[in-house]
């Protein structure tokens, strides 16, 4: 099961575990397909059972970024489905035949809603995540102004 790999899951009890893999419905997506495109409503939470998932920006007209490879083995996206405005910040793109298992966020916000310690438990280890990603790409960024600032220095 891949939901207690995932980081939002981290530290669940196994009841708690079985209710959230309840809500899931599994869904088989063909290698290309787009599950999301940046900007869009988020709705849905994915988790990886087999498969990649490539995520990407859209820097200007003619050029995207790849910012990540969300493989199987507790491979999560699409969490910005939890929080306000509620908009997909990427897009993602099945770079091989998927398996994965979705939940709707509604049905996440209602178990919360019925169970307040762990929708405490599910935010924190979302808000861990993110702080984790947001001092990486800090990092990436020190390492690119770095080179930038040496090759002007020459």
């Amino acid at each position: 099961m891949p939901l207690e790999n995932c980081h939002l899951f981290r530290d669940l009890s196994p009841s708690r575990l079985e209710r959230i893999h309840s809500l899931a419905e599994e869904k088989s997506v063909e290698k290309g397909a787009i599950l999301y495109q940046e900007g869009t409503r988020a709705e849905t939470v994915f988790f990886i059972k087999k498969g990649a998932v490539e995520l990407w920006t859209r820097v200007n007209d003619r050029f995207e970024l790849p910012v990540a490879i969300v493989r199987e083995g507790g491979g999560c996206f699409g969490s910005a489905a939890l929080v306000a405005p509620y908009r997909y910040n990427l897009t993602a793109k099945c770079v091989r035949e998927v398996l994965l298992l979705t939940i709707p966020t509604e049905e996440i916000f209602q178990l919360i809603e019925e169970d307040r310690e762990l929708g405490c438990i599910i935010m924190a280890n979302l808000a861990s995540h993110f702080l984790a990603r947001l001092q990486e790409t800090r990092k990436e960024l020190k390492i690119h102004f770095s080179t930038i600032f040496r090759s002007t220095q020459l």
